[in-house]
């Protein structure tokens, strides 16, 4: 997860760390650890919490990282 693109996307919808995690239904303290950059490794059901109560697509708060298979 891009923590700097999750925080550009919450502040553009006015979204406190406790209002994303209501609308997400993740915990706080997790919602927490991820901002903070604890948790790196983030499942991908927690990861679609968090894009659709922010009304966002995956893509605009990951990092992607292509294979090039040259």
């Amino acid at each position: 997860m891009d923590v700097n693109k999750l925080k550009i996307v919450m502040k553009e919808k006015k979204l406190t760390q406790r209002k994303l995690a209501e609308l997400s239904g993740v915990s706080a303290g997790v919602l927490s650890r991820i901002l903070s950059g604890i948790y790196q490794q983030i499942t991908i059901q927690t990861l679609i919490r968090i894009a659709d109560a922010l009304e966002v697509l995956i893509d605009d708060i990951v990092i992607r990282k292509w294979r090039n298979n040259d």
